[in-house]
């Protein structure tokens, strides 16, 4: 159970199961350069990770210093996720300059990008655009 300031759980059961065997995958999230959520991150099956200053979003070095942390730290094999979140800039000269440090990141290890809709939140239709642009080629 759980007992918390504004919660109190007992006996809960989520549904529907899942389809995953034996469980979903568990991505954990922190801010790098702290060390503490990514030993945390080694032990599941994948990261989520933003950047604490110079900017919210990794970079390929950081990723690669990243990855490199965790591996020195998993002590099971298969597959592991590195999940990217960021927002995508506009048709033309940005999203080619978008393209290419997606690729960049892919080449550090990213397995996934998450289109993030934070500076559309005011608008939902900013928010329907971007959605109906797509993923990055």
């Amino acid at each position: 159970g759980y007992q918390g300031k504004h919660y109190h759980m007992e006996k809960v059961t989520f549904r529907p199961t899942p389809l995953q065997k034996p469980r979903i995958p568990v991505w954990v999230g922190g801010f790098w350069p702290n060390k503490a959520p990514f030993r945390r991150a080694a032990r599941w099956d994948g990261v989520l990770p933003l950047k604490k200053t110079g900017g919210v979003f990794l970079g390929p070095g950081d990723l690669r210093e990243l990855l490199a942390f965790i591996r020195q730290r998993r002590t099971k094999s298969g597959p592991y996720d590195a999940v990217i979140i960021g927002t995508r800039p506009g048709l033309g000269k940005k999203l080619a300059l978008m393209t290419k440090a997606l690729s960049e990141l892919e080449q550090a290890g990213a397995t996934w990008w998450l289109q993030s809709l934070f500076i559309e939140r005011n608008s939902t239709e900013r928010m329907r655009a971007a959605i109906q642009e797509g993923p990055p080629a």
